[in-house]
């Protein structure tokens, strides 16, 4: 059981609710549904039954009011022979034998024999030459009406003779005391009468193979058959004469309704046969009721399917859709809080958690942005002493050398350094003034130096009012200076170039002195160069942190360099024109 239930569970694994919910319900309405029907399908073919029955024992009743009609017409027969005849005459009379002639004449549409036997089997008396004594005794008519002898007995159907040859008779026998030639004694009085009233009778019900009635005595001989010809062929047997009780039997993958009718004292039985499989499969009434049940459970299961989905299904799928909205950082979507109890309970929970969300993921932004605006200003504090220190040797330097001109006009541009380099106390200022930092840095070394080196600059001034980090171009320049120039003889050059490609601002600061190994690069930009008077040696990396910081890991610098080619230090970021939360 635990196997079975771990199996289901494996294969509804991963599935649509929708589509569970759609499956079972079909399978549980297809059930429902499939029980349903046979029920009444059992109700109906017991009211079938029940039909068939009362319909087929109607007519066995009225069929046998007939039949017994016409059995006391013949036992009125043969009663009126014996005492108004035969009981008060000699039989060897000419006249009793003339009036039991005229008798039978009288009733020749009853009658096709008539016959006086003694009681050991001397035939005393025929109206015609049809019957014979010969074996009497042995028939089951005489022994039967000498032994009940106040009761006429009907015997089994046989062909006699008659004048227009033989025909089909039943005989009717009893026992009568009578005079012959003046001698009391005891016989056997012999009808030999038509079957054509009982046949007549019993044909005015419509007989199929699907349903008849057919006569039989006693002892199980047919005494009548609507198919007697085939009865009499060998082609047809009638396997319902040895079922001796009304009853229900398959027979031939066919249910038989069978049903008896006594006849009188005679013995005989009425029976009914009818094919109750047949009779349903013609029956419309379970075909309605199942069309009918079929219609009302296909309303019933679209109105419970409607409320489902409306009630449970579609909640669950718009919280299900709310919560794959809000995994894909739309963290403003909140769920709908109508539906059932455990389903608006979730839908409360969820929002619930949104909410705390979306806190905690402010907070945490903004706990990011404070942080991220301390290290910048931690990176920023580690430049602008250095830009001091530099520039302070570098004057004092020219004092000592007597070079006050020089002096002065570094402490000019000095000056303006940090106008710029201060910039209202903002880290962001557009890249026209972050140039103009850089060229006041430039100019300040040129003058140390003594035009050791030359510079120039390429701006694409459409890019003037383009934001950037302040101080990112002056560190770069340093390198340019301390690193790049170092054994130059005049005929250094630096270059800046800023320039667009597509959306993004490239800054290089191209150098043509002696160059760096791949490993010097990857050290300089790790920050491991070793800080000197002529340098901090952190340069190049803080400014690839703060471009990283301001807008992003896909941005920063990139040096280009190989030994005795110079170096290209280029620095990568977004066009942006004014502030937003990023650079804040």
């Amino acid at each position: 059981m635990h196997k079975r239930s771990h199996g289901l569970r494996q294969q509804l694994e991963g599935k649509s609710l929708r589509l569970i919910f759609t499956v079972v319900f079909l399978l549980t309405v297809c059930v429902l549904t499939a029980t349903i029907i046979a029920l009444f399908s059992a109700y109906a073919k017991n009211q079938i039954g029940g039909f068939l029955k009362e319909k087929n024992m109607q007519q066995l009743r009225t069929m046998s009011y007939g039949m017994e009609e016409t059995v006391n017409d013949t036992i009125e027969l043969a009663n009126t022979v014996y005492y108004q005849i035969l009981k008060n005459a000699d039989l060897q009379d000419a006249d009793t034998q003339q009036e039991l002639q005229d008798f039978c004449r009288l009733h020749a549409d009853q009658l096709l024999d008539a016959a006086v036997y003694a009681m050991d089997g001397t035939l005393l008396w025929q109206n015609t030459s049809g019957l014979v004594a010969a074996g009497s005794m042995e028939e089951t008519w005489f022994q039967q009406a000498a032994k009940d002898i106040d009761t006429v007995v009907f015997g089994e159907p046989s062909y006699v003779q008659a004048e227009d040859g033989f025909e089909k008779g039943m005989p009717i026998s009893r026992y009568v005391e009578l005079n012959n030639h003046g001698i009391a004694q005891s016989g056997v009085l012999r009808f030999d009468i038509r079957t054509e009233d009982l046949a007549t009778e019993l044909s005015i019900y419509p007989s199929s193979y699907q349903d008849y009635l057919y006569l039989m005595n006693r002892d199980g001989a047919i005494l009548y058959h609507p198919f007697e010809k085939e009865l009499e062929s060998g082609i047809r047997t009638e396997w319902t004469a040895a079922v001796d009780t009304e009853s229900v039997v398959s027979h031939e993958q066919t249910d038989w309704m069978i049903q008896q009718q006594p006849i009188g004292y005679t013995g005989w039985k009425l029976v009914s046969v009818a094919s109750l499989t047949a009779e349903i499969q013609s029956s419309n009434y379970i075909r309605t009721g199942i069309l009918l049940i079929l219609i009302l459970m296909a309303m019933v299961s679209l109105f419970l399917d409607f409320v489902i989905q409306r009630l449970m299904i579609h909640p669950v799928m718009r919280l299900s859709k709310t919560m794959q909205q809000f995994g894909a950082g739309k963290m403003e979507v909140r769920a709908s809080e109508h539906g059932c109890g455990e389903i608006k309970g979730l839908a409360v929970g969820f929002n619930d958690m949104a909410e705390n969300t979306n806190q905690l993921m402010n907070r945490l932004l903004q706990e990011e942005k404070e942080k991220r605006i301390t290290e910048r200003k931690l990176l920023q504090s580690q430049i602008n002493p250095h830009f001091l220190y530099n520039t302070l040797d570098s004057i004092i330097w020219m004092i000592q050398s007597k070079r006050y001109e020089g002096a002065g006009k570094m402490v000019s541009l000095l000056a303006k350094f940090f106008r710029i380099s201060l910039s209202q106390g903002n880290d962001i200022i557009p890249l026209q003034k972050e140039l103009e930092h850089a060229v006041s840095y430039l100019s300040i070394q040129n003058i140390r130096f003594g035009d050791k080196f030359t510079f120039h600059v390429e701006f694409d001034e459409t890019l003037g009012d383009c934001l950037c980090p302040k101080l990112i171009i002056q560190p770069l320049l340093e390198n340019a200076v301390y690193h790049g120039m170092e054994g130059m003889y005049e005929d250094g050059e630096i270059v800046i170039k800023i320039y667009a490609v597509d959306d993004l601002v490239r800054i290089d600061v191209i150098d043509n002195g002696e160059g760096m190994t791949e490993e010097q690069v990857a050290k300089m930009m790790q920050g491991n160069v070793v800080s000197s008077k002529r340098g901090s040696g952190i340069g190049v990396k803080n400014v690839n942190d703060r471009v990283r910081l301001y807008f992003g890991d896909t941005y920063g610098v990139t040096i280009l360099s190989a030994l005795d080619e110079g170096t290209t230090a280029r620095i990568t970021f977004p066009a942006r024109r004014q502030l937003d939360e990023t650079a804040s």
